[in-house]
């Protein structure tokens, strides 16, 4: 899959202050590879009709982060085999170069849930990007959409919206090797299935959603020859 370099950014799970220290919603992101995604290239539609519109909105306290009470673990899921990207896709991406006279901003978040934690969700922001027809990219943390199924099934299953792999649980791929990092990202590939069976399940039509996903965001921006 395509891997992509984190530019400046907002964790969905960060503390109000630090999002509007970031200075405001349309400041918060500009990792321009987000948009090479055809799902992103299509008109603006409106969030997934498969859920009703109070069951989309924000709910109090749903942006704090909590203390995990117990360990989060994976059902045995078989997804069907990774297939290599082209030559031309792969490494990680640094920057795009846009043609002369050509300006463009992709809005990327962080869905990061570490061991030991319950990460937050930010339904206002989620709310806004909806109301007003906005694209957007979400590097889901396999354990944060885990701990949040609803939420998570209903980003993959917004046709403006795209969902990224960014680890099982923000994991240095800098650090880990071998199979501990293998498993950092095929465990997040099995969680976006789960979350892509919810959606299913509640009706969503995911003709535009792969089985796995098509894009990967480095926790940290780290990586190293092996990752």
């Amino acid at each position: 899959m395509p891997l992509s370099f984190p530019l400046p950014f907002a964790l969905l799970s960060c503390p109000a202050p630090v999002r509007r220290a970031a200075a405001g919603l349309l400041a918060l992101a500009c990792a321009a590879p987000a948009l090479i995604s055809p799902a992103l290239a299509a008109p603006p539609l409106a969030a997934p009709a498969c859920y009703a519109p109070e069951a989309l909105r924000a709910r109090p306290g749903e942006e704090v982060v909590r203390r995990a009470a117990a360990p989060v673990s994976l059902p045995d899921v078989r997804l069907p085999p990774a297939q290599p990207v082209p030559a031309s896709l792969s490494g990680s991406i640094r920057r795009v170069d846009l043609p002369a006279g050509v300006k463009l901003v992709a809005l990327t978040f962080d869905l990061c849930e570490a061991s030991g934690e319950v990460s937050g969700y930010d339904g206002a922001l989620v709310d806004y990007l909806r109301a007003e027809h906005v694209p957007a990219t979400f590097f889901g943390g396999g354990k944060w959409m885990i701990s949040h199924p609803d939420r998570a099934a209903q980003i993959l299953a917004d046709p403006i919206f795209e969902m990224g792999n960014h680890t099982w649980s923000h994991a240095n791929l800098a650090v880990k090797t071998g199979e501990a990092m293998t498993r950092q990202v095929d465990d997040a590939d099995t969680a976006f299935g789960l979350s892509r069976a919810t959606a299913t399940q509640a009706g969503c039509m995911l003709a535009q959603v792969p089985a796995r996903p098509a894009l990967f965001r480095f926790p940290y921006g780290s990586c190293n020859a092996e990752s």
